[in-house]
Formats: C-alpha cells, sequence, structure tokens
C-alpha cells in the first residue's frame, strides 16, 4: 500500500511494529527481499547502512542482541514518536487483529502514514479465521472462541473485509490485498509458502492464548 510511488535505491530505513515473528515479505519495486524474524534477518539481507528499528509495546519480547544497524524500542503503533515523522521507506506491521479495537485501528493506519516518506510502502500481515466443510471440530471451536473474544475486547472481526477502505481513509493510494488460505495438516497442498504462513497462525494462536483463558473460553494452554 503506497503514498506514492517507491522507486529502488541505495539506502532504505524500516520500522517493523508490533510481534515479532516469522514471514516472507516482497516489497513491489524494492530490490531486496525481506524474510524470517523480521529485522534480525532483515539485517543480513541489507546493506549495514540501512536503518532498522523495530518496536512492540512489551520490552521482554524485544531481542537484547542485534547487529549495530538495528534498533528496538517500546512504542505503541498507535503513539509513534513526533521525530518518526517521514522517516521510513518501509513500514510493517504484522498480527495485531487481535489487538485494537475499530477506532485504534483508525490512530493507527494514521501513524503509519505520518511515519512513511513519500512514495514508502507499508505492508500488513493479519489473520482471518474461517473454517471450510472440511475443518475439523478443533478449528471450528478455535474460530468460534476468536468470535466471542473479539466481540469481548471490541476487536474488528471485520478487518479482512474493510482494511481496504481503512487504508485509503488514511490516506494511502495504491491498496493491494492477497488472501493466502491454509490447507489442512494433513493435505499434500501444503508447500514451502503454507508452511511458512501456518508458522505465523500458530504464533497468532500463542500470542491470543492468554486472552482466551482468561475469558474463560478454553480450560487449559494443553487444550487450546
Amino acid at each position: 500500500m503506497s503514498r506514492q510511488h517507491l522507486t529502488p535505491e541505495t539506502r532504505y530505513s524500516i520500522v517493523q511494529l508490533g510481534l515479532v515473528c516469522r514471514c516472507r515479505l516482497g516489497f513491489p519495486n524494492v530490490t531486496y527481499l525481506l524474510e524470517g524474524i523480521w529485522l534480525l534477518d532483515v539485517a543480513r539481507e541489507v546493506h549495514p547502512n540501512v536503518s532498522l528499528v523495530g518496536i512492540d509495546i512489551n520490552q521482554r519480547l524485544l531481542p537484547t542482541q542485534h547487529p549495530p544497524n538495528v534498533t528496538f524500542a517500546v512504542h505503541s503503533v498507535t503513539d509513534l514518536p513526533d521525530s518518526w515523522s517521514d522517516r521510513f521507506k518501509v513500514a510493517n506491521q504484522r498480527l495485531l487483529t487481535a489487538a485494537l479495537t475499530s477506532e485504534q485501528w483508525g490512530i493507527a493506519l494514521g501513524e503509519l502514514y505520518r511515519v512513511l516518506k513519500p512514495g514508502g510502502w507499508v505492508q500488513l500481515l493479519e489473520t482471518n479465521a474461517e473454517t471450510t466443510a472440511s475443518s475439523g471440530p478443533n478449528m471450528k471451536r478455535m474460530v468460534e472462541a476468536l468470535g466471542l473474544l473479539y466481540a469481548k475486547k471490541g476487536f474488528v472481526s471485520d478487518l479482512h473485509d474493510t482494511i481496504d477502505q481503512r487504508l485509503e481513509d488514511a490516506g494511502f493510494v495504491n491498496v493491494q490485498k492477497r488472501t493466502i488460505g491454509l490447507p489442512r495438516q494433513d493435505s499434500q497442498d501444503l508447500d514451502s509458502e503454507h508452511t511458512g504462513h501456518k508458522k505465523i497462525i500458530i504464533g497468532y494462536v500463542a500470542a491470543v492464548k492468554q486472552s482466551l483463558l482468561a475469558a474463560g473460553l478454553f480450560e487449559s494452554e494443553g487444550e487450546i
């Protein structure tokens, strides 16, 4: 999703917002591929002069050892530093579906727009829990539990349907969306891409585990 058109350059500033987990990313018209445990793997792929900044709301989630061009700090995506305006070429945010209310999404996307340089890109990676006729009872129960959790916490259950408009309302242009369906574990279609995204979903469930337990939707971690 672009503010304008991003042209390749030799130096980039990148900010990672939200949970640190595995993902494979490709940005239009950018000459490098970002993958793995985000910024630490990115640091191996780009020139040492590239400035990499990662944030989370909890200090314990931030790595303590990292290359000198990587910086980690405690911030919320709904309240980024004023000094970050027009600073970054790429912003990546993931797995905040079960963290932000509708109002907070508007604030967060506005903050992302503000910290990006004209021509910069933001990439969002979020979950959309759905079941099919072939889904097992455990998956159906998890989807039901997530729906109840979202309703209880005021999270956006239809984010996958409304994110395009939310981005445009924040000022972004050239909005693109890609949906990746995950086959069942025993499916023959579980290729490398699906395997990578399955790891992301497992990380997402781990992140919301305590909220599911606190809401009384499961009796134990083992059950989840």
